[in-house]
């Protein structure tokens, strides 16, 4: 019985203790061959929104039209891990995001057909000043988006 707990005890503190930040996960991916990471600022997002100039970039990312939502974002950091091989994704897969320790309160979560969707927010207000998407399977896609602002839930719904 007392090994039974034991072990029990050490599963969940190696789970507490390797649990990272949205920005670490980043810092740790972002140099694995194969991985995209941008890091948008808003001038560029800006550009983006009036069309003005072509913004180049990867082809296996799109951001659409941003529309009014747009205009409330400061920055966006962006990390694709489409292009890497299997275990970089399926480590990606694995990893633990504390969302709750830093600060984040959950929007979407879903696991369908091994894609597991998290939208992950911070508050400011009734506005969220940081929102996180992370998409992973192990099989094709590893994405994570972060994006900074001041934005206003009902603009989300009315982004295209």
């Amino acid at each position: 019985m007392k090994k039974i707990f034991l072990s029990i005890v050490l599963a969940l503190a190696t789970t507490v203790c390797t649990a990272q930040s949205v920005n670490d996960v980043i810092r740790e991916f972002k140099s694995a061959k194969g991985a995209t990471c941008l890091n948008l600022n808003k001038s560029m997002i800006k550009l983006m929104g009036e069309g003005k100039e072509q913004l180049s970039l990867p082809e296996n990312i799109k951001l659409g039209d941003l529309g009014e939502v747009g205009k409330d974002i400061d920055s966006v950091k962006i990390l694709v891990l489409e292009d890497c091989n299997a275990s970089i994704k399926n480590k990606f897969v694995k990893k633990n995001i504390n969302w709750k320790k830093y600060g984040y309160e959950p929007v979407v979560v879903t696991n369908e057909d091994d894609e597991n969707v998290q939208i992950y927010a911070k508050k400011n207000g009734d506005n969220f000043k940081e929102i996180v998407v992370r998409v992973a399977s192990g099989k094709d896609e590893g994405v994570l988006v972060q994006v900074f602002g001041n934005i206003d839930p009902k603009m989300l719904n009315n982004m295209k």
